[in-house]
């Protein structure tokens, strides 16, 4: 019985790595667009339960509720945003690595790219901020509804 030589790789074609290459790439724009709808999504969702959360005619529960929500979901998307940057980074260092194996020149990168590199995070902490403004609401709405419209809403 032989052990497996782990030198002795099996040959990789060229047209299998820059086929792997097409594949990987198509998985990174693909999260770059998931990334960029998490956020799309939570700021319109946000801005409807915010609307609720500082109506005139809201009940104490119903702003809470309202704020409790916008908080969770601004929770969510900081988190479901970071997943999709970290996969579509990933996918791009296996990219470049596959590029450096066929031995093709990346194209100058800097400037505005390194830019847009940080932009994710930028998001990502409105997001947060959003959210942290969502819970000051909630505690308001309970403790200090008095706060949110001068006299106590209805039914609080």
């Amino acid at each position: 019985m032989t052990e497996a030589d782990p030198t002795n790789k099996p040959q990789v074609d060229r047209r299998e790595i820059w086929d792997a290459a097409q594949m990987m790439e198509a998985r990174s724009l693909n999260h770059d667009l998931l990334l960029w709808q998490a956020p799309a999504l939570a700021m319109t969702a946000q801005a409807f339960l915010f609307t609720i959360a500082l109506g005139a005619d809201v009940s104490r529960l119903a702003r809470g509720i309202s704020s409790c929500l916008a908080f969770i979901i601004s929770c969510m998307s900081v988190l479901l945003m970071q997943r999709h940057y970290i996969y579509m980074r990933a996918e791009r260092r296996e990219i470049a690595r596959l590029e450096r194996v066929l031995g093709i020149d990346r194209p100058v990168v800097g400037g505005w790219y390194e830019r847009k590199i940080l932009m994710p995070y930028v998001w990502m902490a409105c997001l947060a901020l959003i959210g942290l403004t969502a819970l000051a609401l909630f505690v308001i709405a309970i403790i200090w509804p008095i706060w949110l419209v001068g006299v106590s809403p209805k039914g609080g």
